[in-house]
């Protein structure tokens, strides 16, 4: 008898490589056939009447997290607009403040790099989202993700011994030593941004 299929949707900087990496080897291993993509995929790329799953994250902290994720992989050759904002902004801050003061290279930033995109931008806009509730197996959350990962591996019907890694590297967490404080105008920005 073959499995349904469940869908993860990895919104970028959400803790979807630690959730990749803890679920790849039980794919197979419990309720559902888990279909785990590499890189980012749009809500539409899955089947209406599928489940699926994801996680999301405090859209500040997200923000923070992804400068610098783009700046650990490395710019883009191909990608003029990946090259010119981190050639020009340090950190996330200056980035922040530069979409304040409605810069035109910042408000690009935005539109162009996948990391920064708003997460709704996975889902194409929220009325898409909604109609497909029905479809949600679970929400995780970042900032409780051990917590919910437990929720979500017994609705997976996993082993216990699928767990999130432990090995920051393997979970792809950006170091404790990054710049992350943000002005009360980039967080104002950053809030109605996201």
């Amino acid at each position: 008898m073959n499995q349904p299929t469940a869908h993860f949707l990895h919104i970028g900087k959400t803790g979807g490589h630690a959730i990749k990496n803890a679920l790849r080897p039980f794919s197979k291993a419990g309720f559902y056939e888990i279909e785990i993509t590499v890189g980012h995929r749009l809500l539409k790329r899955y089947p209406v009447g599928e489940p699926f799953f994801f996680v999301v994250r405090d859209p500040i902290t997200r923000f923070t997290s992804a400068f610098y994720e783009c700046l650990k992989n490395g710019v883009s050759k191909r990608h003029k607009v990946e090259i010119d904002v981190f050639a020009r902004f340090a950190n996330p801050n200056e980035l922040a403040e530069a979409l304040y003061a409605q810069d035109e290279l910042a408000q690009d930033a935005f539109i162009e790099i996948g990391h920064l995109k708003p997460m709704v931008h996975y889902f194409e806009d929220l009325e898409t989202l909604k109609k497909r509730s029905e479809d949600i197996l679970l929400v995780c959350h970042q900032e409780t993700l051990s917590a919910d990962f437990e929720v979500l591996r017994k609705k997976l019907g996993l082993p216990k011994n699928c767990q999130l890694p432990l090995n920051p590297k393997t979970a792809n967490k950006t170091p404790k030593d990054k710049h992350r404080n943000l002005s009360s105008r980039s967080i104002e920005v950053l809030t109605d941004q996201y």
